[in-house]
């Protein structure tokens, strides 16, 4: 998704964390870093059938996964306007 790395995106913290690729293309982040991903543009892990007043038009689903089974990750959820995303 393109709003990754997006500094209006970006939550304030006292680590500055710059997002960069990798020449494998892959997102690196520094060891004591902490990445958060927010549900602030599309609520995740449900289907949606609308977004404001549009259809989707691509997919109607959006899911966060973790590649790494030694990856330590926690869920962090946000609350949305159902009435955005939902008929």
């Amino acid at each position: 998704m393109s709003a990754i790395g997006e500094p209006r995106y970006l939550r304030d913290s006292k680590l500055h964390v710059s997002i960069r690729t990798n020449p494998s293309g892959q997102m690196a982040v520094h060891p004591f870093g902490i990445l958060t991903f927010s549900e602030r543009i599309v609520p995740l892990e449900i289907e949606i059938n609308k977004f404001g007043n549009q259809l989707p038009k691509d997919t109607n689903r959006f899911e966060i996964k973790v590649n790494d089974n030694d990856l330590k990750t926690d869920e962090a959820r946000e609350q949305f306007a159902p009435a955005n995303f939902l008929r």
